[in-house]
């Protein structure tokens, strides 16, 4: 048997088909038999994934703490992460000054999206935060 993927903190708040075909994508990128550079090329991606999940399942563990201004920026379009997962992040947030921003016409790696996209983003952003500073 294999080795077994988990997220404890996060497994459960995952929606959709992105959570299974996730773990699946991982575990075939891991043993795809491509050689040893194949190896040099996934350790960094991937210590640095596993320090991502680590930190957003302890921010996740502690939503309902949340007293601060949350906003949450979203491509509803994003193929890797579906919105629903946000719209969660959002609705247990406990403050009440929170916003889920959705950007169309973006994707998973919204800020390194068509640069009119970003702007937009980025615009509705800053004024967000200053209007809290």
């Amino acid at each position: 048997m294999g080795p077994q993927m988990s997220t404890p903190g996060l497994s459960g708040s995952v929606c959709g088909p992105a959570r299974e075909e996730g773990r699946a994508g991982a575990m075939r990128g891991m043993s795809a038999p491509q050689g040893k550079g194949h190896l040099c090329t996934l350790v960094r991606p991937r210590l640095a994934m596993l320090c991502t999940v680590a930190v957003c399942e302890e921010l996740f563990a502690h939503l309902e703490e949340i007293r601060t201004p949350f906003l949450a920026v979203h491509a509803p379009e994003d193929s890797r992460c579906e919105i629903c997962n946000s719209e969660a992040l959002v609705a247990r947030a406990a403050t009440t000054d929170k916003q889920l921003l959705a950007a169309p016409g973006g994707s998973h790696m919204l800020f390194l999206d068509k640069p009119d996209i970003t702007a937009r983003v980025l615009a509705h952003v800053t004024g967000w935060l200053t209007q809290r500073c």
